[in-house]
């Protein structure tokens, strides 16, 4: 029997914010199988966001600007069922191939 893998989030908050100010969202479940209503833009933007990539970055890569990853981003949290970049990142690990 294989064990399950090990997930480990890292929140990085900026220098003078307090964990305490930190934003708790709770976002209802994500949709299982919600891979395949992603487009193959929305697919790779999820990948950069699941390697850590802020939404200037992603843009530069693909040739967008930041406010069109960010959009795109918005529009993939709905439809994967999740409130923000952390649990997008870990729904990527888990869904995307």
């Amino acid at each position: 029997m294989s064990e399950a893998p090990t997930i480990v989030v890292i929140i990085v908050l900026k220098p003078g914010a307090s964990a305490s100010a930190a934003p708790v969202c709770a976002a209802a479940e994500p949709k299982p199988g919600a891979a395949v209503d992603l487009s193959p833009r929305e697919r790779e933007i999820l990948a950069g966001v699941a390697r850590g990539e802020c939404n200037k970055e992603i843009g530069r890569r693909l040739g967008i600007e930041a406010d069109t990853a960010k959009a795109h981003l918005r529009n993939i949290f709905k439809k994967i069922g999740v409130a923000n970049r952390t649990q997008a990142a870990l729904w990527a690990l888990k869904n995307l191939r």
